[in-house]
């Protein structure tokens, strides 16, 4: 049967008209609802009009969620009429964040009850890498293009004070091309009266890396600096409302420096808990003093990071004792992964740069699976699909680590997930497909259907906002 648009398909009413002149009419008070709150026993109504009812031999309406069809029922065939939406409250709603992760089955698992052996399988390095379209948004609303606010977390970076202009690499995290990042000359600072930041200027190297340059004024003399990302969507940001997030520590001059650390690696077992052995090395060097710590790890600022067995010898020599732990990973069964960091430090502006202690695996403990780590997804960000949209959105995963047993994830809830259909192609990239029934949109449509002698004529409006 022929019919003839007449209103706009994607609107809360449309009018259809039929072969014969036949005017069709569905109206839908589902956006009206939404637009205050409503008791939960609230019903929607529908109303519709068939112009002619002569030579109908049947009428209905159905409610579809494109591309599945949601309840159909009958309705009396008469010129008006108006009756209640079954259904139209059981509808998926729209996904609001998309996060992805990946399930790398190789990672041990803490464990605190009802295990059996050692537990393997966690899901590491998530990102929030799609959002649902924002509605009306307003003047004030992020930009579509920013998933979160970018950060910088990594660990402390160390200069020496006179030195030139410097190029470097932050860590963080929801890192994209319009990020920027924004110098200060430290804590004190956050209170002074120039409420102005240094803008640094850089380029984003992957969503967890972005490359600046940090001029050599900031280095002329020793002190702490703090770096933080923005977007640049946002004002100018101010000293007193912008978070200090990353340190970068100006140390002096006259800083210890360590030279050599003997033996240059340790057996993984080569201290034990059971007994209190600890291993023990030599730091060599020039600078030490008799209140001189040394430090593991990133931030040797952090009281945590000191180590507690420590021999003064002399300004060229300390020696130190190694804890177990520092050898394994978390879980305890395995050999550390990645080489142990240690700096001799003196004070906040006087420590040295760290040397790397090799830790060696055993027969018993072998090296630490490092977890997989996700750098950057294309396309980014995922655009949510709708009924029009392939089956699957290939996704392509660049990072580290990857294993062929490892599954890109989609997060639901904070305990909800489903394995998407992964294909390893090396330790840096990934692929996998992304359904469209888990990214996208869900919009109510309502059809009234007539039936004649000669087929089929019907009038489908939309909602306008998402479910």
């Amino acid at each position: 049967m022929a019919v003839l648009a007449i209103s706009s398909a994607q609107a809360q009413d449309a009018t259809q008209e039929c072969s014969g002149g036949r005017i069709l009419k569905i109206e839908s008070q589902a956006d009206k609802l939404k637009e205050e709150p409503q008791p939960e026993e609230s019903v929607q109504h529908l109303h519709y009009t068939i112009s002619n009812t002569h030579g109908i031999r049947a009428a209905w309406i159905e409610v579809w969620d494109r591309p599945h069809r949601l309840p159909r029922w009958p309705v009396p065939i008469k010129t008006e009429g108006e009756v209640p939406c079954q259904g139209c409250n059981d509808t998926e709603e729209t996904p609001a964040e998309l996060h992805l992760a990946i399930y790398d089955p190789a990672i041990p698992v803490v464990c605190y009850e009802g295990c059996r052996g050692n537990p393997h399988g966690a899901y590491v390095s998530e990102v929030t890498a799609g959002k649902k379209p924002e509605e009306d948004a307003g003047r004030g609303a992020p930009p579509a293009y920013l998933m979160e606010d970018p950060q910088l977390i990594g660990p402390p970076l160390r200069f020496v004070e006179g030195s030139p202009t410097t190029g470097v690499v932050f860590y963080g995290r929801n890192l994209i091309p319009t990020t920027r990042v924004y110098l200060t000359d430290g804590a004190d600072a956050w209170q002074k009266g120039d409420d102005a930041l240094s803008y640094l200027s850089g380029k984003t190297l992957d969503l967890r890396h972005i490359q600046v340059t940090i001029p050599r004024e900031f280095l002329a003399k020793p002190g702490i600096l703090a770096a933080s990302a923005e977007d640049k969507a946002y004002p100018y940001p101010s000293k007193k409302s912008h978070p200090q997030e990353q340190k970068i520590i100006v140390v002096s001059k006259e800083s210890p420096v360590l030279e050599a650390i003997e033996p240059a690696e340790l057996r993984a077992d080569a201290s034990r808990e059971e007994d209190d052995q600890k291993a023990a090395v030599v730091l060599r060097g020039r600078g030490f003093t008799k209140d001189s710590d040394v430090a593991f790890g990133g931030d040797p600022t952090s009281m945590s990071s000191l180590m507690a067995d420590v021999t003064f010898v002399s300004p060229q020599e300390l020696r130190a004792q190694i804890p177990a732990n520092e050898l394994k990973d978390f879980s305890n069964l395995y050999a550390r992964g990645i080489p142990l960091r240690l700096s001799v430090f003196n004070d906040n502006l006087h420590f040295s740069a760290p040397r790397e202690l090799r830790v060696l695996p055993t027969i018993k403990l072998k090296p630490e699976p490092l977890p997989a780590f996700i750098r950057s997804i294309a396309p980014y960000p995922v655009p949510m699909m709708d009924f029009h949209s392939p089956a699957f959105l290939e996704l392509e995963i660049e990072g580290d680590n990857f294993r062929p047993s490892d599954a890109v994830s989609l997060r639901y809830t904070y305990y909800e997930r489903t394995k998407l259909r992964t294909q390893y192609v090396s330790p840096h990239q990934l692929k996998a497909w992304l359904p469209r029934e888990l990214w996208r949109t869900h919009r109510l449509s309502f059809r009234l259907v007539v039936q004649t002698a000669t087929g089929l004529c019907s009038a489908e409006a939309f909602a306008k906002s998402l479910e």
